[in-house]
C-alpha cells in the first residue's frame, strides 16, 4: 500500500507524514528523491513527494490503487510563511512548485500557485481513495484527526504515533523537530498572518484567490 501525503508547500505535510511514519506498519519516505523506486518493493509506505511532483506527475491518476491525504490551509498563513522565510534571510523561492520566479513579492506567487493547486485538487475530492483534511483540525483536533486517518488506512492506532503528535504537533512553533519539519510562525501557526502580513498584502492575496476557499 502506498499512502501519499500530498500537499502544497507550508501546509503541514511534512509533520503529518512523519507522524504517520511512526506506525510500525508504515515505512516513511519523506521527500526522498528515490521514493518511486523504493516504494516498488513489498510493504506499506507513507510518502511525501516533493510538492512539484504532486500535480506535475499527476499522482492521483498514476497511482489509482494508492491512498491520498491532502491538507488545506488558509492561504494567508501560507503566504505569511513565505514572507517570514524571506525576512529570515533564506530563499523562499525553493518552496515554489510550478511557476518558478515571477516578478513581484514572493507571497503573490505562492497565492497564485495555491489557487492552481486547489483547482487541480477539486477533480479528485470525491474519490474514495482521497481524504482531505484541514490544517487547523490537525492542530486543534489532532487526536481525532489522526485516529480517523489511521482507521481510514485500515490500521490501528499505536503509542508511537500518539507520543509523536503529543510532543510535536502544536499551534505554537516547536524549534526542535526530530525530522524535517520546521515552522516560521512568529507566535501561533493558525492565523499567523495577522502578525506578518500588512492589510494591503492581505487584500492583494484575497483578490488573487477571489472565490476560492481560503481554508
Amino acid at each position: 500500500m502506498r499512502v501519499f501525503v500530498a500537499t502544497y508547500t507550508r501546509c503541514g505535510g511534512t509533520i503529518v507524514c512523519e507522524a504517520l511514519g511512526q506506525h510500525s506498519k508504515l515505512t516513511i519516505l519523506n521527500e526522498d528523491k528515490n521514493w518511486q523506486e523504493k516504494s516498488e518493493g513489498s510493504g506499506d509506505f507513507v510518502i511525501k513527494p516533493f510538492p512539484h511532483q504532486i500535480k506535475g506527475l499527476d499522482l492521483v491518476k498514476k497511482y489509482p490503487g494508492a491512498k491520498f491525504i491532502f491538507i488545506r490551509r488558509n492561504v494567508l498563513d501560507i503566504c505569511a510563511s513565505f514572507k517570514k522565510r524571506e525576512e529570515s534571510g533564506k530563499n523562499p523561492k525553493e518552496w515554489l512548485c510550478y511557476m518558478g520566479e515571477i516578478p513581484g513579492p514572493i507571497y503573490i506567487t505562492a497565492a497564485q500557485e495555491y489557487k492552481e493547486f486547489l483547482k487541480w485538487l477539486k477533480r479528485f475530492e470525491d474519490q474514495d481513495n482521497v481524504k482531505i483534511i484541514n490544517f487547523n483540525c490537525i492542530i486543534n483536533a489532532k487526536y481525532k484527526i489522526f485516529e480517523e486517518i489511521i482507521n481510514w488506512l485500515g490500521l490501528k492506532m499505536e503509542e508511537n504515533v500518539l507520543d509523536y503528535i503529543t510532543k510535536y504537533i502544536s499551534d505554537y512553533p516547536i524549534t526542535e523537530y526530530p525530522g524535517q519539519a520546521l515552522s516560521y510562525s512568529p507566535k501561533k501557526k493558525i492565523n499567523s498572518y495577522k502578525d506578518v502580513l500588512t492589510s494591503r498584502e492581505i487584500i492583494k492575496i484575497q483578490k488573487i484567490m477571489s472565490s476560492t476557499i481560503l481554508s
